[in-house]
């Protein structure tokens, strides 16, 4: 995210505010420089927000993102996520000792 000034801001760029102690990332609709305003609309809302966002608000335009990256922090936050987790790391742990354990055997037959 790379801060930005109002003004710059155009319909289609992806915004963070602050909103009642959260930060919201959503998609800008308009921007409504006479009153100082954006309208926004998140990508999974079939209709634009209720209220629009003041230019004091702003955190900042966001540059970049990874798509999926927040299906797998949700999946990971949940507690079969981390049941899921805590197995594949025990798999990693089970797996790197096999391989200590072949390699002791391979070097026993030398």
């Amino acid at each position: 995210m790379r801060a930005a000034e109002p003004e710059e801001v155009e319909a289609g760029d992806i915004i963070a505010f602050s909103k009642g102690g959260s930060v919201i990332t959503h998609r800008v609709e308009e921007n409504r420089y006479v009153e100082g305003e954006f309208v926004t609309k998140g990508d999974a809302n079939k209709e634009e927000d209720m209220e629009p966002v003041a230019y004091g608000s702003l955190i900042g335009r966001v540059e970049r993102h990874i798509p999926v990256l927040g299906i797998v922090m949700t999946l990971l936050a949940s507690n079969t996520g981390k049941l899921y987790a805590a197995l594949l790391a025990l798999c990693g742990v089970l797996f790197h000792m096999l391989a200590g354990v072949l390699r002791n055997r391979e070097d026993g037959w030398k």
